[in-house]
């Protein structure tokens, strides 16, 4: 049957075997019933397999809805995650930042005290009895 062309009415078959004489008048109630019968049949069958689907369907997106949750609570969780390392690892950062800084000033109070001491030194050489530069 082409696809395109759309299936024949019950009394449009009924109509044609009529006019092809291919069943007997007195018979066109036992055909009108049995096709009726299957045209019944044939809708039942269907809405089950609409039906059926309709459950897969809703079955796959309630799964995909989960997998998807499930995966916002991954994402989520492993966001948590990165959060709390980068503010961990950005407190280590600013202690040592802060140790670096006291252990500059220290070396700088160190090397300003070694430097007057060199200078004290050098100013007790030049200004002691018998030095050259008297």
């Amino acid at each position: 049957m082409d696809p395109s062309k759309k299936p024949l009415t019950i009394p449009e078959v009924l109509s044609l075997l009529k006019e092809n004489q291919t069943v007997k008048e007195e018979y066109f109630p036992f055909v009108e019933r049995i096709l009726m019968e299957r045209q019944k049949r044939h809708e039942e069958e269907l809405k089950e397999t609409e039906k059926m689907y309709t459950n897969i369907l809703e079955k796959l997106a309630k799964e995909h809805e989960e997998n998807v949750n499930m995966l916002n609570e991954t994402i989520n969780k492993l966001t948590n995650e990165i959060n709390a390392n980068e503010a961990y690892y950005e407190k280590q950062f600013r202690e040592i930042l802060h140790s670096v800084s006291i252990l500059k000033e220290a070396d700088e109070t160190k090397n300003a005290a070694d430097c007057n001491g060199e200078s004290k030194n050098e100013d007790l050489k030049t200004n002691t009895p018998g030095s050259a530069h008297h």
